[in-house]
């Protein structure tokens, strides 16, 4: 029989933790350079794409508002 790790739950709310707040510190920093540059991001066509079967759903905002989650996303690349 295969010995399995039990689980460090400290461990994993802290990572998962870390991660929710790198998320939105990276949003923090958009939203801010936009008011500098006074280029105001439309939140409505603003998505959140969470990847991975395991990925946790954290909801991400800005400017106060919820961003929408989407299972994918079209690119429009050039």
């Amino acid at each position: 029989m295969k010995h399995v790790q039990p689980i460090n739950w400290s461990t994993c709310c802290l990572q998962l933790n870390q991660q929710w707040r790198r998320g939105t510190r990276v949003l923090s920093i958009l939203e801010a350079w936009a008011v500098k540059w006074q280029m105001k991001l439309n939140v409505d066509k603003c998505t959140v794409v969470h990847h991975g079967e395991k990925s946790i759903s954290f909801t991400y905002g800005m400017y106060g508002q919820p961003l929408e989650a989407v299972i994918s996303e079209k690119d429009t690349g050039n």
